[in-house]
């Protein structure tokens, strides 16, 4: 219950100390311990329930300033004026883009796997004519179509994430105010995540080793492509669980403004044109993996353009 005595006392900072706001806070603090209650015995969990008593926080401060009278206005406090400065995030849009991370984790997830692995579907119709005689030109025109059809979904859910998350550009490259009710909700709910977090690396770097042993196999039974086809399949899998590990992990970064989002690391220019050389990144790896159709090579760009992000990040830094 401290987060919501913190959400409360920070509702209540603005307002000149009096019997009647003294008043309204307990009576807002009582409720929200009966809701409390009632969620609990409801079957949410502690983090829902907080999350529900805030929302409804949200929807009577509202109320709760038509109450008090505006004759306490000017002893508001130096350091809430200064917070007036920069933007307030408040708890709905923090979980708001909690929850939209979540989904576009997944989306942006499977669109990787479906790029990686739809070299499979090539492999696995050439693999088919050798063993049933099916005719070479068939074979390739059917793999083919297939195989963009399946890059084409996987750029069209890029395309989709990336209009989703450019609503919250500026999240990453402005200094805002969390306030400390809402900064605690999100430090709970990292923690919460963290053993999803944990088992999304270790299922996602289990996934990767082990996508070696299709080749190994298809060597052995001579069915060399039908094995690479498998290991692409794994391989894009284990992708999916670093991304959607990753994403999340990084919004609870972006709304506490820590690591490379803090408020020195916002100041560098580099940070403006960041989202835009990721698009040109992926541009290039797309462009080159389909004219070179060396997809297994091709990933190598991803840790070449990390590197020179990094570098930039420096640079700039000084």
């Amino acid at each position: 219950m401290d987060i919501i005595r913190n959400y409360i006392d920070t509702m209540f900072q603005v307002y000149p100390k009096t019997s009647q706001t003294e008043r309204m806070k307990k009576d807002l603090m009582d409720m929200a311990e009966k809701k409390y209650h009632d969620c609990i015995r409801e079957g949410h969990n502690q983090n829902e329930a907080i999350g529900i008593i805030i929302a409804d926080l949200e929807k009577m401060e509202e109320e709760v300033k038509k109450n008090i009278p505006n004759d306490g206005e000017d002893q508001y406090s130096d350091s809430y004026k200064k917070k007036d400065s920069v933007r307030n995030i408040g708890y709905r849009e923090a979980v708001e883009y909690m929850q939209d991370m979540e989904k576009i984790s997944t989306k942006i997830g499977l669109g990787v796997w479906l790029c990686i692995a739809s070299p499979a579907i090539l492999l696995f119709f050439l693999d088919l004519k050798e063993k049933n005689s099916m005719p070479t030109m068939v074979a390739v025109a059917l793999g083919i179509s297939l195989m963009t059809v399946c890059v084409a979904a996987g750029i069209a859910l890029f395309i989709y994430s990336g209009i989703r998350i450019q609503r919250y550009h500026l999240w990453k490259t402005e200094i805002f105010h969390l306030d400390v009710s809402t900064k605690q909700y999100v430090e709970n709910m990292r923690e919460a995540f963290r053993p999803t977090y944990t088992a999304n690396l270790i299922a996602g770097i289990v996934i990767c080793i082990i996508s070696i042993i299709p080749i190994v196999a298809g060597m052995a039974l001579d069915m060399i492509l039908f094995g690479i086809g498998v290991s692409a399949v794994l391989l894009g899998l284990g992708v999916y669980f670093f991304i959607c590990a990753g994403m999340r992990q990084s919004c609870y970064r972006v709304i506490l403004q820590e690591k490379e989002y803090t408020e020195e690391k916002k100041k560098t220019p580099w940070r403006k044109y960041e989202d835009t050389y990721w698009i040109m990144v992926t541009v290039i790896y797309f462009l080159v993996s389909f004219w070179t159709r060396k997809w297994g090579m091709t990933w190598i760009i991803w840790v070449l353009a990390a590197g020179i992000n990094n570098i930039m990040n420096g640079i700039m830094k000084k």
